[in-house]
């Protein structure tokens, strides 16, 4: 299930980069 490990990481690494670019969503 190595294939499934990397699919959840890049799906992870989108949700954080479009959670950074939407303004209000994380107060840092």
């Amino acid at each position: 299930a190595a294939g499934a490990q990397g699919a959840l990481r890049a799906l992870g690494d989108v949700l954080r980069m479009g959670l950074q670019l939407s303004p209000g969503s994380i107060p840092r």
